[in-house]
């Protein structure tokens, strides 16, 4: 008895030694996500131009706006998330900083209850309480969930419906009830956000390989309901949701640019390489005679590392783009932790040395980033310029500025970039409005002094910085941003304005001005 007592002691001992980093690296995540729900800015990028979508939306009546027609503004995410955003923005009659703030608030509750679902899901599978509590920790303490998990974006809601239906499927024998209830759960995940594809693929594959074709109708027959129901009336209202939602087929791809993407990703923080290692060794730990769907698990873990890969690709893919792969393999951990902490005896006492200094090191390096990334506290400059674009006319890259002026246009100015690069799109009407000095303002996004890039793109296109620069001067500029004024007229007693919000006047050697420098088409 003393030495059961005394094995499970040291095993506890083990589990807190593991975890407790994690959580501090949690506790880091939490804080950073209170920094973005009241934040002043745009969270991510185009934050701002989602949710003005969503505000013409409630105007209008209409989900998508025209994009060949002013305000040029994309609207790429599935029509059930942009309704629900718009019913938000009834409901509460919200203006835009408010409405920021409300889908903020789901979009974090969404994060939350991802985590209440991995620890129940894990228990669902026989594992002991401090087993269970890694894969909310692990999901918790990782980086890529930062800024996405308080941000009106798709990826969280589209998430966390989609482990749903996961969770319907994999914690009970299966009947008609729970694949049909599966698939609607995945026909409104791709509806919310349409990239949401590797979990009905690989239900198909699970279902199809075990000769279970009645559910697999059942399941395909469930997802198209679901897309009946909401596509329909929209093409009965002549809504232009499938060119909006495939507007990708336009984008050009990069291999090189997505695996730079996860390179800088695991070299930065090296706790990520352990966490894929945990879930392949995690995958192989399942004992299929517990955990029944273990096929079903390992499939969806390829395709989800797969289809995200591909997603990441695209020129506008952040590290948002693998969000799925990340708690599919933090769901898979559990397993591998379990295995170590029962065989972590019989290891010698050098490996089991070497493994914790190993731990050690990774973490130090993680919760080294977090405390950099909870100590740059996001930027005030850009509410402080937002208020001051009250009554005018702003063309901007950073769409929060953009949106707090009178018709706002081309908030999402990267997706019109590689549409016009790709001949399906033209900037002619904007540079039109440029040459004739309509907007009061273009505020010009700077890093290191030049117009913003993301993957080798500028965000405005060559085209419009040259308008820009043939017909705009700079009025002010700072380390984030420059802002130009029309050369055919004075804007007047707005420069003390932007002083006091720290834009100072531009000297001569100030590179930012020069917008065509260094500055590549593609």
């Amino acid at each position: 008895m003393t030495e059961k007592l005394r094995r499970l002691s040291f095993r506890n001992i083990l589990l807190l030694f593991i975890l407790g980093p994690l959580l501090v690296a949690g506790l880091c995540q939490l804080a950073k996500a209170g920094q973005y729900l009241f934040f002043r800015g745009d969270s991510t990028f185009p934050e701002s131009a989602v949710v003005q979508t969503a505000l013409w939306s409630k105007a209008s009546g209409r989900i998508y706006p025209a994009l060949d027609q002013s305000p040029y503004t994309p609207a790429p995410y599935g029509p059930l998330f942009y309704a629900s955003l718009t019913a938000v923005a009834k409901l509460a009659d919200a203006d835009l900083d408010h409405l920021l703030v409300y889908g903020r608030i789901v979009v974090f509750s969404a994060f939350l209850l991802l985590l209440f679902g991995a620890y129940s899901w894990e228990r669902r599978q026989k594992l002991a309480v401090a087993i269970a509590c890694f894969s909310p920790a692990l999901i918790l303490s990782q980086i890529d969930f930062e800024a996405w998990n308080a941000s009106v974006r798709p990826d969280l809601p589209a998430l966390l419906v989609s482990f749903a239906a996961f969770f319907v499927l994999t914690t009970a024998p299966i009947s008609w009830r729970r694949v049909a209830l599966a698939g609607c759960l995945c026909g409104i995940a791709g509806l919310l956000k349409q990239s949401f594809i590797a979990l009905p693929l690989s239900v198909l594959f699970w279902l199809l390989t075990t000769r279970q074709k009645r559910a697999a109708l059942v399941f395909l027959a469930s997802i198209a309901a679901v897309g009946i129901a909401v596509l329909v009336p929209l093409a009965l209202r002549h809504e232009p949701f499938a060119r909006e939602m495939l507007l990708a087929r336009y984008s050009p791809v990069s291999f090189p640019g997505a695996l730079r993407l996860l390179k800088t990703d695991f070299l930065n923080y090296p706790g990520q390489i352990v966490l894929v290692g945990l879930g392949v060794l995690g995958l192989q730990r399942m004992d299929p005679k517990v955990v029944s769907a273990r096929r079903l698990i390992s499939t969806y873990f390829l395709l989800a590392w797969i289809t995200n890969f591909y997603t990441a690709m695209a020129p506008g893919a952040s590290v948002n783009a693998f969000l799925e792969s990340w708690l599919i393999t933090s769901i898979c951990a559990p397993f591998a932790l379990l295995d170590l902490a029962e065989t972590w005896e019989q290891a010698g006492v050098t490996v089991r040395r070497a493994l914790l200094l190993l731990w050690i090191s990774i973490m130090v390096v993680d919760l080294n980033s977090w405390r950099m990334l909870v100590s740059q506290r996001p930027p005030s400059e850009f509410g402080k310029v937002a208020l001051l674009m009250h009554g005018h006319r702003v063309l901007s890259d950073i769409p929060y500025i953009a949106t707090h002026g009178d018709q706002p246009e081309l908030l999402d100015p990267s997706v019109n970039h590689y549409l016009e690069i790709a001949g399906q799109w033209s900037a002619q009407p904007v540079l039109q409005e440029l040459r004739s000095g309509r907007f009061d303002y273009v505020v010009m996004g700077l890093n290191g002094g030049r117009p913003r890039q993301w993957r080798g793109l500028t965000l405005f296109s060559t085209s419009i910085l040259a308008q820009v620069q043939a017909d705009y001067q700079p009025m002010c500029v700072t380390d984030r941003f420059a802002v130009f004024v029309p050369r055919l007229r004075e804007i007047v007693g707005k420069a003390a304005d932007f002083q006091k919000a720290g834009c100072r006047a531009p000297f001569p050697a100030d590179a930012g001005i020069e917008l065509l420098q260094d500055t590549q088409q593609r």
